[in-house]
């Protein structure tokens, strides 16, 4: 169907049963295009004894700077003749998308959700009874961290200095019940006691650490792989790893002199 897709004219790209489908242009002739593509594949589906589902996961939207009024009121025409408005929002593959691509909608959904499951814990653990901090350490970083991190190398380069504010009065509040600290204890020592970087540092390390997986598993000729080798070489795990590098270097020079020395000195009694 993807072949049939681009012959129709449409970009697609998918996971499993999860299609999608894009065009670009002006949004009217881009609507009637996709209305078009929609139903041939449709039509595509139903000569193989399948089914597109046309329901409420259908999503439908612009992603444009300028939306005039004319273009908020043109509709997309399901193959049943049925009219579908341009959404706001649609979600992609558990990352939620708008028109301005600016990922506000995902991040503040995951702060909020990753506050709600950090009130969940804070019940479990406290000072004098409860699960000890160790576990709910272990809880934080397995049930919390997953929910805020997800899809991180797609939306990392548009979250504001707000947002990661809102990162770290979420990540503050456990960080209080895994340590058993007041309130006022300087978050420094807590982040500290608790072995929990910052989420200021933790988004670039994690951003540096998912570009090296991907430099290292794609093809070196992929034009990503610039931009990859870019942010790697800017990144703080970067410095890290030279560091690591010249003092492994260092390390097996010593190990042969000494070596040399060791094997001079059996020569000499011998």
């Amino acid at each position: 169907m993807y072949h049939a897709i681009k012959e129709w004219g449409g970009t697609p790209f998918g996971f499993i049963d999860d299609v999608t489908i894009t065009v670009e242009g002006k949004i009217e002739e881009n609507t009637k295009s996709l209305s078009n593509i929609l139903e041939k594949c449709c039509n595509w589906a139903k000569s193989r004894m399948t089914k597109i589902d046309l329901g409420d996961k259908l999503g439908f939207i612009h992603f444009t700077k300028n939306v005039k009024p004319k273009d908020e009121k043109v509709q997309l025409t399901l193959p049943n003749g049925e009219l579908r408005e341009p959404q706001k929002e649609v979600k992609l593959l558990g990352i939620t998308l708008n028109n301005l691509l600016d990922f506000k909608s995902h991040i503040l959904n995951k702060i909020n959700k990753a506050r709600k499951a950090v009130g969940a814990i804070w019940h479990l653990g406290g000072v004098q009874k409860g699960m000890r901090g160790s576990a709910v350490r272990s809880l934080y970083i397995a049930c919390v961290r997953p929910i805020v991190e997800y899809g991180l190398e797609i939306w990392h380069h548009k979250i504001l200095k707000g947002e990661i504010h809102k990162l770290e009065v979420m990540q503050n509040m456990a960080l209080r019940r895994i340590v058993g600290a007041y309130r006022t204890t300087p978050i420094a020592v807590l982040q500290k006691e608790a072995g929990i970087m910052p989420y200021s540092i933790r988004l670039k390390f994690m951003v540096a650490r998912k570009a090296i997986r991907l430099h290292l598993n794609i093809s070196k000729t992929n034009p990503i792989n610039g931009h990859l080798l870019t942010l790697i070489e800017k990144s703080p795990i970067a410095k890290l790893t030279t560091l690591y590098m010249l003092a492994k270097d260092d390390r097996d020079y010593m190990i042969k002199i000494d070596e040399n020395e060791n094997a001079r000195g059996l020569n000499l009694l011998h």
